[in-house]
């Protein structure tokens, strides 16, 4: 599982993620940034981190740190197509000024957050 909080942290990610993954998650940081800051603690300051699955294993490292995924606890979640496997961006509030953004390979998403991105008309 790879994390981050920051535009700079994502600049680090690429090529390890497909490439529209990459630019939404970059996107997602950039204005993290620009709210909150550059040089914040991305897990005890405002904001929000983005978190990126890679193995079923870090589904359950995410129930255990942050927050069961197959609740309905979510904000929203959208698909982000890609060229290869199509993934699922998920966002969690979990409170005022911090978000979790993740991002799930479709393989491994648990099938309540995929029946809801099926219902969602927009497509990333």
């Amino acid at each position: 599982m790879y994390k981050a909080g920051t535009a700079v942290e994502v600049l680090n990610l690429r090529g390890k993620l497909p490439k529209e993954v990459y630019l939404n998650a970059l996107r997602l940081a950039t204005i993290l940034d620009g709210h909150y800051g550059e040089g914040r603690d991305v897990d005890n300051d405002d904001g929000g981190i983005i978190l990126f699955v890679e193995r079923s294993d870090d589904l359950d490292e995410i129930g255990r740190r942050y927050m069961r995924l197959d609740e309905n606890r979510h904000e929203s979640v959208h698909f982000v197509v890609c060229e290869g496997e199509d993934y699922v961006d998920v966002l969690f509030l979990t409170h005022n000024d911090f978000g979790i953004n993740v991002f799930i390979p479709v393989s491994l998403a648990p099938e309540t957050l995929l029946q809801e991105a099926r219902r969602n008309p927009r497509m990333t």
